[in-house]
């Protein structure tokens, strides 16, 4: 099994708190997908993955949905920047 961890960063190269990160297997179609939650500091951790193919879908409410395609062989640290949502209301 693998583990990918890594950090979720916004504009300016700070942490984002409370992004979904989530990693849906491409083989086989339908497999139940691996999640985590951001810490304050932007850190996550998703462990017990299968090698293989994965999209990997970043979300979180002020930004925009970040997607990409990864190829998960080896224990690896990752960092995903993000996109302001210039539509969201940055208060509520």
């Amino acid at each position: 099994m693998v583990t990918v961890w890594g950090r979720i960063l916004g504009e300016g190269g700070d942490g984002v708190w409370n992004a979904t990160v989530v990693f849906r297997p491409s083989d086989p179609p339908g497999a139940y997908p691996e999640f985590a939650l951001s810490e304050g500091d932007g850190d996550f951790v998703i462990e017990g993955l299968k090698p293989g193919a994965y999209t990997v879908v970043v979300t979180q409410r002020f930004y925009e949905v970040h997607t990409f395609a990864m190829q998960v062989t080896h224990d690896e640290y990752i960092e995903v920047a993000l996109a302001r949502d210039l539509d969201h209301p940055h208060v509520y």
